[in-house]
């Protein structure tokens, strides 16, 4: 709280995890290429104050991004942590609260199974963790985000 009220801190986000369960052995995650950091990044939305609201707004947000319906989504609350690293998009190091999701899609379109896919002029990407390990971009920019879901 501390840091908060010194607005030392950025607005909450919480990420959203959603793997490739539509394959027999799911081990690729879901990112979509974002255009103000330059890097492919795991879903995210900016965080409600209450936890059912919240849910409710991501579930909301993952219906209309990837055009599934909210029934078909089940969420779990994995954990919500706070860490200070480098804003590459505002050039100073900063204080971050994340919630972090995991997201159960059934009935993804067809479509959404390819490796890469456009919905919304958003392009995403399913990778693997050791892919992403080997984007120096993710890892400049995101590392600690990557390490958190390892």
């Amino acid at each position: 709280m501390e840091i908060k009220n010194q607005n030392e801190f950025t607005p909450p986000f919480s990420i959203v995890v959603v793997k490739d369960e539509f394959n027999k052995y799911p081990d690729r995650f879901l990112v979509y290429y974002d255009t103000r950091w330059k890097c492919r990044l795991f879903l995210n939305y900016h965080t409600q104050d209450n936890p059912e609201e919240n849910e409710a707004k991501i579930k909301d947000g993952l219906s209309h991004d990837l055009h599934v319906e909210e029934s078909d989504i089940k969420m779990d609350c994995k954990d919500v942590f706070l860490h200070k690293k480098y804003s590459y998009s505002d050039q100073c190091e900063k204080w971050y609260e994340h919630t972090i999701y995991q997201a159960h899609i059934s009935n993804l379109p067809e479509s959404e199974h390819n490796d890469t896919f456009e919905l919304g002029g958003r392009q995403y990407y399913w990778m693997s963790l050791a892919e992403m390990e080997r984007d120096q971009t993710i890892m400049k920019k995101n590392s600690d985000i990557v390490s958190y879901v390892k």
